[in-house]
């Protein structure tokens, strides 16, 4: 394996373990209050912005025909 299809493989896990947890902390009861309406509406904005630039890496990492688990809605809390 090249040293920049470790790379990818090693970005897809970092950012699929924040996305998780930042979609946990969204459907926590009272988040919305503890943080206030406008961070709120950001913190959804950067999920879908994430979610986002995930899919594009699994996009490029299956035309590498790299070994990976995709993920799913109900793996990233989405459900």
């Amino acid at each position: 394996m090249e040293d920049y299809q470790k790379r990818i493989l090693d970005e897809h896990d970092e950012l699929v373990e924040r996305l998780s947890k930042l979609n946990a902390a969204l459907k926590k009861e009272g988040f919305l209050q503890k943080v206030g309406e406008y961070q709120y509406k950001l913190m959804v904005k950067q999920s879908v912005g994430m979610t986002a630039y995930l899919e594009a890496l699994e996009y490029r990492m299956a035309d590498m025909n790299l070994d990976f688990k995709k993920c799913t809605a109900v793996s990233l809390n989405l459900v």
